[in-house]
């Protein structure tokens, strides 16, 4: 598909609590397979959040219905307003830069092909155009996440670093900027793990970054390189609870992890599971509506 081909949209409505499940069953389902899936707030006030959808082909009413079943009969909730409308030709990718302005944190100048050469003094560039692949550094989780790396690397030096559901690839890029060192990156998806690779040449970093396609850990490269000391998860909280018994298992004994993709509310949820494992709350940052997390075994 060319970046001015023409997209089909659907769209609904449910409330904040629902917005994870309806979400991640649009984003898991293969037929029919979304390009991208988005969460927009509508209503504070109400907690009505949008969910939308794209999709290169026309998807079928009836598929949907029988695809949202299984979220309406986890929430209780069944989605109201359900569109299905073509969009007319765009230049997506033209399009999406023109929106995003560029993201300035303590050490990162993060921006798209327009804003080059506009990064101030004493900063790092970080340039990830928008594309296919989930993640360009200007969504609350990935930009606070951004945060808490600059955190824990001027804390501490770490050596052996995984970004696990890398997306783009701009954790793993501005881990490798900030300590020199080689990063692991994994994505279940294969789009996510190429285009990692190309943000890695497009910020001089293409031998810093060893991409690869695997779910979980289960990739014979991740279970070569761990233990890891430090493991940063960019993913969704109900996921990150699955993973927790893996993912703790998974570092070294004065490891640290780095969770996002979590909404306020569901930050007890996720630290609970983690405490079972015996990981506990170092830091936070509260971003808005999200919040990023800093674990660590209790070694005291």
């Amino acid at each position: 598909m060319s970046q001015t081909d023409c997209l089909w949209k659907l769209s609904f409505t449910v409330t904040r609590p629902a917005t994870e499940i309806f979400s991640e069953t649009l984003e898991e389902a293969f037929h029919p397979e979304a390009t991208a899936v988005s969460m927009t707030e509508l209503d504070e006030k109400a907690a009505l959040w949008s969910v939308e959808a794209y999709y290169h082909d026309e998807p079928v009413r009836a598929v949907i219905d029988t695809m949202l079943v299984v979220p309406e009969e986890l929430t209780g909730e069944k989605p109201q307003n359900i569109t299905i409308e073509q969009l007319p030709p765009t230049d997506w990718v033209t399009k999406s830069q023109q929106g995003l302005h560029p993201i300035i944190t303590d050490r990162f100048f993060l921006h798209g092909s327009h804003d080059a050469g506009k990064c101030p003094v004493g900063k790092m560039p970080l340039l990830i155009d928008a594309g296919m692949a989930f993640g360009t550094g200007h969504h609350p989780t990935t930009h606070g996440c951004l945060n808490m790396i600059e955190k824990v690397t001027r804390r501490r030096k770490f050596q052996n670093m995984l970004d696990l559901g890398c997306g783009a690839g701009v954790l793993a890029i501005a881990l490798a900027k900030l300590t020199g060192r080689t990063i692991t990156a994994s994505d279940i998806d294969p789009i996510s793990v190429d285009v990692t690779r190309e943000n890695a040449r497009f910020n001089a970093t293409p031998n810093q970054i060893n991409a690869i396609t695997a779910k979980g850990f289960d990739h014979p490269t991740l279970r070569a390189q761990a233990p890891f000391d430090l493991i940063v998860a960019n993913i969704l909280a109900q996921p990150l609870c699955d993973l927790s018994a893996t993912l703790s298992h998974q570092i070294t004994y004065d490891g640290e992890i780095i969770l996002s993709g979590i909404l306020q509310e569901q930050a007890n949820m996720v630290l609970a599971a983690y405490r079972l494992q015996g990981l506990y709350l170092r830091d936070r940052i509260n971003f808005g509506d999200w919040v990023i997390l800093n674990l660590a075994p209790n070694r005291s």
